[in-house]
């Protein structure tokens, strides 16, 4: 479960980028269970987590944990 909400933003500030043309907030899982097994959690959670809001149109950024 995520913590607070950090921050949210209009997702066209965002551009996707790479071979499939993907966002790379949308690999967000992957990279924090790669960051998790190669390092640790706590360097893991050194990340915001993304989620694209309803609508579509906003991505919140929160926190990985309360405090």
């Amino acid at each position: 479960m995520a913590g607070p909400l950090l921050t949210s933003e209009p997702l066209q500030r965002y551009r996707a980028l790479g071979l499939a043309g993907d966002p790379v907030w949308r690999a967000a899982p992957q990279l924090r269970a790669a960051i998790t097994q190669r390092l640790s959690r706590e360097h893991a959670d050194l990340l915001a987590i993304p989620e694209a809001d309803p609508s579509g149109r906003r991505i919140d950024w929160y926190a990985p944990f309360d405090g």
